[in-house]
């Protein structure tokens, strides 16, 4: 899809720009019904992203901006006690770490405010992501961290949704490094509108809500 939108953005007299992101995401997993003690256990995960894009400039403001990427995140759930010894509280627990590889197709339309120099945008659209692969880790914490099992995703299982949508916005600014290459750095906001994961025996889905801080350089055309 993203070729075909490159082709078409190529053959039309309008600007458009192609070029290579990557992001840092900040990942806030949400379980969703009947699971709220769950939510207290788990910490959010770093992650991250990286692929192509190629923006098509509709007028002077405004443009549409696909993307095409790989993008990494995950979610870990940890309990811990601990047990005294000689005097001294020994920590003991255990963990489990969720990863999960998506192709992730974000459409996203973009409105630039010129401020001199640089331009400021705005820009907001679906995503549809394709889940590739996942990974799940359990881990015993004490004194030293112990790897106990390391499980692929069945992600063909019903439970399983490999393709979800998010809703995305996020503000950024754009400079032109000269005249056929720009630099951008932006933030974004992305929320999933459906289920990742679907548990009906115990009326509980996963979402996934994250932050992507990303920078970007593209050439123009």
């Amino acid at each position: 899809m993203l070729c075909a939108f490159t082709a078409i953005a190529i053959s039309t007299a309008a600007q458009t720009t192609i070029g290579v992101r990557s992001n840092l995401i900040f990942n806030d997993t949400e379980f969703t019904s009947g699971t709220a003690n769950l939510d207290k256990t788990i910490k959010s995960m770093q992650g991250y992203s990286i692929g192509g894009f190629a923006e098509y400039e509709l007028n002077e403001n405004w443009s549409v901006n696909a993307e095409l990427l790989y993008k990494h995140i995950g979610f870990q759930i940890s309990e811990s006690t601990s047990f005294g010894l000689f005097g001294l509280e020994i920590p003991i627990g255990a963990s489990l770490k969720t990863t999960v590889n998506y192709l992730e197709l974000p459409v996203l339309f973009k409105y630039r405010h010129d401020l001199g120099g640089i331009k400021a945008y705005i820009e907001a659209g679906p995503s549809i992501n394709y889940a590739l692969n996942g990974k799940v880790k359990t881990t015993a914490n004490s004194i030293l961290d112990i790897n106990i099992t390391e499980t692929n995703l069945n992600l063909s299982a019903d439970s399983y949704s490999r393709i979800n949508t998010s809703g995305n916005i996020g503000v950024g600014i754009t400079y032109p490094y000269s005249r056929d290459l720009t630099m951008t750095a932006g933030i974004r906001y992305t929320k999933d509108l459906s289920d990742s994961v679907n548990l009906p025996i115990v009326n509980a889905g996963i979402k996934n809500n994250s932050v992507a801080i990303g920078l970007s350089i593209g050439k123009r055309f």
